[in-house]
């Protein structure tokens, strides 16, 4: 009984979470996403420094957080271009998986067509530009990852009930 719960409280946190971020991703510029990476990049040198007190000595794991965060904070523009290219491979990929669950769905004459078709269409029609253009407008690419987690969000709290 107490799976149950934890997995409908997982859904509604699911949910919940997700509209958050799309709901910030639509109204936040890209000003504010900057701001977020030099953020992140300073959390990821304080958690390396935090690994070497604790250890007194560099070991793998601190040493990564530190080239990232090196990487994220003199290299700026390359965590802008990866992040269309990144979400463009994404929406491929579940492009790819609707067309099997598609493929299988005919094959055992289960389920909704229609809305398998729909949903290919739509990540490839997302996908393929973002993939090819991956210095596409990010104020664009933050909008189309906003409506997206939104949308997933819907769909979470609709499992959720």
């Amino acid at each position: 009984m107490l799976d149950l719960y934890v997995k409908q409280f997982s859904f509604f946190l699911t949910a919940f979470c997700s509209l958050f971020i799309g709901f910030f991703l639509l109204v936040q510029n890209i000003n504010l996403y900057t701001f977020s990476l030099k953020l992140f990049a300073f959390f990821l040198t304080f958690c390396a420094l935090w690994l070497f007190l604790k250890k007194k000595t560099f070991d793998g794991k601190s040493l990564i957080h530190l080239c990232a965060a090196f990487f994220i904070l003199f290299f700026p523009k390359i965590p802008l271009a990866l992040l269309p290219l990144s979400i463009g491979i994404y929406f491929l990929i579940l492009a790819t998986i609707c067309i099997l669950d598609l493929y299988l769905s005919v094959k055992n004459h289960v389920g909704n067509y229609f809305f398998l078709t729909l949903k290919i269409f739509f990540y490839f029609f997302l996908g393929i530009p973002l993939l090819f253009s991956p210095l596409w407008n990010l104020k664009y690419v933050l909008i189309v990852l906003g409506l997206y987690c939104i949308l997933f969000g819907i769909y979470s709290f609709f499992v959720f009930l």
